[in-house]
């Protein structure tokens, strides 16, 4: 096996944590005003991992740069939340796991 495609037996051992550790903290970063973007996450098992869907159609229009006049020319609040999310997640994980994020 390459070094790369090395799976750590911690985290093997700790698959569903995990699973479930990252699928809560994503809906804790998702935009909350009706919870129905948090409630239409998935967490499902993928070969060496775990894959987060998010299966509502305006999730994409969440992550968009726009300002709007409606809001006297706010920006969007949520502005790559789940960019960011995965982002801290991914830190979160590397330090629970000993690993690191390049």
């Amino acid at each position: 096996m390459n070094r790369g495609t090395e799976v750590n037996p911690k985290v093997i051992k700790m698959h569903g944590h995990i699973k479930n550790q990252a699928l809560m903290f994503m809906r804790n970063q998702a935009p909350h005003r009706s919870g129905d973007l948090k409630e239409s996450m998935e967490a499902k098992d993928i070969p060496n991992g775990v894959e987060i869907t998010v299966g509502i159609y305006y999730f994409p229009y969440t992550e968009l740069e726009w300002i709007s006049p409606r809001w006297r020319g706010r920006r969007n609040p949520n502005e790559r939340w789940f960019a960011l999310g995965t982002g801290y997640l991914a830190k979160y994980l590397a330090q629970r796991l000993g690993g690191r994020v390049e």
